[in-house]
Formats: structure tokens, sequence, C-alpha cells
């Protein structure tokens, strides 16, 4: 209430103020009108009316009756503006009353509304969770009462398969007992295997390196020789010289390749009875385990035990083999450009070998020493390019024996992850079978 009477009092403030306007308004259109007579009257004395002349008095009386027009016309308009501004408050103020009515009117249907759903919603809830759990207490009811029928089973079963278990685990030992002795002439092999490769290093691998090294040596010397030879009797010596050493480390070579390829093939071997070593290891482990698990007479609950840890497995396992996949696909990208690289310098090297021959050829018809010089150091040049070629067709064709020893390896090793996975399957399966029996 206090609000309103301001704002009316306020309203009220503003229509006086207006008023004062219009009048000050007025006042000054009079005053003008008055100082334009006056000026007048300046000019020249005031005639009387008699005296004035008829244009004048004719324009002294529009004057007179404009100023009395303008003086009626703002005292209308001064009621009614009052009157509109008062008409304009109270339609204003029925306005806002109707507004707050229907507000009101709205916000109760709102908070009715609100009230009518929140409790719709709490009877849901309420039904929902009596549903909810009137559902949980049938489940637990059957879950007892399947847990009372399968301990019943698995007393039955426990008794009519008591005697089976035993001779399981008697037929168990005996195969553990035997995968004990596959094992012992495996360490036996594998120690004996080892042994050959250290004697062959000892005896054989280390002699024809430190044999290599002395010939590299020496012919580190002659070339230094040769070098600094000056006279061409003196050099073709030595070349001679660098020729028969060269012969030698070709010899060497060709002994030490021999001794490491002997070295792989027992390495070879070495490898086969470690991946037997380990099947026989992997089948006691599961041996041991389906021990145990006799031993613990099969419950249900450790069947599903197991179940989740051979999934798990096998989640693992399928990683691996995905592991497995990329690494092959890689080796086997890396093995394709090993082999275009090895045709490359193949090529390269029949390229140099030609143009070795002909240079040779045109040493044999040279007569004269500058000419055979030229030709002699253009060959030595491409010799040394060939031998170049060749250390990088070495390296390329170890690199292609590795990458082949490699494919292999990760070859076997997903045969051998994708044969576990099938097992772990296989497994699986038969639990899942047993826990629906």
């Amino acid at each position: 209430m206090a609000e309103e009477e301001l704002r009316i009092f306020i309203q009220r403030e503003k229509i006086r103020t207006m008023k004062k306007d219009l009048r000050a308004l007025g006042e000054k259109e009079t005053q003008k009108k008055k100082e334009e007579i006056l000026e007048i009257r300046e000019k020249k004395p005031a005639p009387s009316r008699e005296e004035m002349p008829e244009a004048e008095r004719k324009r002294a009386e529009e004057l007179v009756m404009k100023l009395a027009e303008i003086k009626k016309k703002e005292a209308e308009r001064g009621e009614g503006e009052e009157e509109k501004i008062k008409l304009e408050r109270e339609k204003k103020l029925a306005e806002e009353k109707i507004k707050e009515e229907e507000k009101a009117k709205e916000e109760g249907e709102r908070v009715h509304e609100q009230a009518k759903r929140k409790d719709e919603e709490e009877r849901e809830r309420k039904f929902a969770e009596e549903r909810i759990l009137a559902e949980e207490r049938r489940e637990e009811e059957k879950k007892k009462e399947k847990i009372i029928i399968e301990r019943g089973r698995k007393k039955e079963e426990k008794e009519k398969n008591i005697k089976e278990l035993e001779e399981r685990e008697k037929v168990i030992e005996k195969e553990l007992a035997k995968v004990s002795e596959e094992k012992i002439p495996l360490d036996l092999r594998k120690d004996e295997i080892f042994q050959k490769i250290e004697k062959i290093k000892k005896e054989d691998f280390e002699p024809i390196l430190e044999e290599e090294r002395k010939i590299e040596e020496t012919k580190r010397k002659i070339e230094a020789k040769e070098k600094a030879a000056t006279i061409f009797e003196e050099k073709q010596k030595i070349e001679k010289e660098r020729w028969k050493i060269e012969d030698q480390r070709l010899q060497i070579e060709n002994q030490r390749y021999t001794v490491e390829d002997n070295i792989k093939t027992f390495e070879v071997q070495l490898r086969e009875c470690e991946i037997n070593y380990k099947q026989i290891v992997e089948k006691e482990k599961k041996l041991i385990k389906e021990g145990e698990e006799i031993k613990k007479q099969r419950k249900s609950i450790e069947l599903l035990k197991k179940k989740e840890k051979l999934e798990k497995e096998l989640e693992d396992s399928e990683k691996q083999t995905a592991l497995s996949r990329g690494e092959l696909s890689t080796i086997l990208r890396e093995k394709d450009k090993t082999e275009e690289n090895f045709n490359n310098t193949l090529t390269k090297e029949r390229g140099v070998e030609e143009e070795i021959a002909k240079l040779e050829e045109q040493e044999a018809e040279a007569k004269l020493p500058d000419q055979l010089r030229e030709i002699e150091s253009k060959r030595r040049e491409l010799s040394s390019q060939r031998r170049e070629t060749e250390r990088r067709k070495w390296e390329l064709e170890d690199k292609k024996r590795k990458i082949e020893i490699k494919e292999a390896e990760i070859k076997e090793e997903y045969r051998k992850i994708s044969k576990k996975n099938e097992k772990l399957r296989e497994e699986i399966k038969n639990i899942e079978t047993s826990l629906n029996e």
C-alpha cells in the first residue's frame, strides 16, 4: 500500500508540473503578443479608437481576440490533460491489478500441479520400490532354493564320484612321474648342445677371429707400403702381396662362415629342445592343476572361478595374438624392403664388375706407362667400390638371415598361441556345459 500511495503522489506531482509548464507556455505566447502591441504603441502614440486607421484597428482587435482564445485553450488544455492522465493512471492500475490476479492464479495452479505431480511421482516411486523389493525377494528365494538343490546334488555326486576322483589322482601322479622322466633327457641334451657351442667358439671360432685380425693387420701394413711406394716394379710387387693376403682373408672368412653356420645349427637345435621342454613343463603344470581341481572336488563355484580365469587368459592371449600379427606384418615389410635393397646391391655389384672387366681388358692392351697407370687408378677406385658393395651385400645377407629367423620365431609363437586359444575356448565351453548341468 505504501508503494502504491507513493506512486500516486509522484503521478500527481507530474501533473502539477505539467500544468505549470503549460501555463508558462501560454504566458510566453501572451507576453509575446503583448510585446508586439507595446512595440506598435511605442512607435506611435496610441490614438483613440476614432483616430486609428482602419487596418491598425482591425489588427489590434485580432490580437485581443487571439489573446483571449489562447487563454481559453490554455484552460481547456490543462483540464483535458489532467483528466487524460487520471484516466490513464486508473486504466494502468486496473491492468496491473488484473495481471497480478492472473499471475497469482497461475502461480496457484502451478503450485497445485507441482504438488499433484510430486504426489504421483512419490506414489510411483514407492510402487516401483515395492515391486523391486518383491522381485528381489522372489529372486532371493529362488537362489536359496537353487543353492539347497545344488548342495544336495553336489553331495550325491561327491559320494558317487569319490572313487573316480581317487583313480584319476593316481593317473595324474603317474603322468607327472612320466613328465619328470621326459624332462631329464631334454635337460641333458640342452647341456650337451650348449657345451658343443662353447667348444666350437673356443676351439674354432675364436682362433679364426684371431687369424682374421692378423690378416687384417698385415693387409693394413701392405697397403701402407703400397701407398708409400713410388717405383713401378716395387709397387707391382707390393700389390701382388696384397692380392695374396686378400686371398688368405677370403679363405679365413669362408672358414668363419662355416663355423658360424655350424653354431647356428646347434642354436636351432637348442631352441627346439627349449620349446619341447617348455611344452613338457606346461603339460606338467596342467596336470598339477587338474590334480588340485580334483582334490577340491570340482565344486560349482570353483568351476566358475576357473571359467573367469580362462576367459581372462584367453582375452590376454588374443591380445598377444594381435600383437604377433602386427609383429609378423612388420617383419614381412622389413623382409621385402631388405630383399629389394639386396637385389639393388647385386645389380650395382654386377655393374661395377663389368666396368672392372673392361678396364682389365684395356690394361692388358695398354703399352704406355702413363696410360697403364691411369687405367690401374680407375680399376683400384672401382675395386674399392666393389668391396664397399660386397660389404653392403654381406650386411644385407646377414640381415636377411636374422629376419628369416625372427619370422620363424614369430610364426611359431603365433601357432602356439592360436593352439592355446583353441584349447582355452574348449575348456571354457566344457566348464559352461558343467555349470548348466
